[in-house]
């Protein structure tokens, strides 16, 4: 078990463009030995419909989700929030930027942000 006395990262905005609802997709900070990884929830996305961006240690996902278009003559509800949204976290100093990775699999997009090796859980030996 590691101990942290402070996030990886820092929420910093919640931006929403969402015309019908708050929507902002969901998601999960973990810690493992070795990295944090971040989950966000995006069913139904392309690669292509987001963006994911590192500017002096903020880390931005961005994308839209499209309003699907029905014909005219058939009753058209949105159960499911569409539009824009962004989220960004400062990242902390415990996180090497440069070699983060990021896989987008069954509608989770996943970051690896890899620990410093100074960071990472180490064993004391008893003299």
């Amino acid at each position: 078990m590691t101990y942290v006395t402070y996030y990886p990262v820092t929420e910093t905005s919640n931006t929403d463009y969402c015309v019908d609802s708050d929507w902002i997709p969901a998601y999960d900070i973990i810690e493992h030995d070795n990295n944090f990884v971040l989950e966000f929830d995006l069913p139904g996305f392309e690669k292509s419909d987001f963006a994911i961006n590192i500017k002096d240690g903020v880390l931005t996902v961005s994308g839209e989700r499209k309003e699907h278009k029905v014909e005219e003559n058939y009753f058209n509800y949105h159960g499911r929030p569409y539009g824009s949204f962004e989220r960004s976290f400062r990242l902390s100093d415990l996180v090497i930027e440069d070699k983060m990775k990021a896989i987008y699999k069954n509608g989770v997009l996943r970051l690896e942000l890899p620990k410093r090796e100074d960071a990472k859980p180490r064993t004391i030996e008893i003299e």
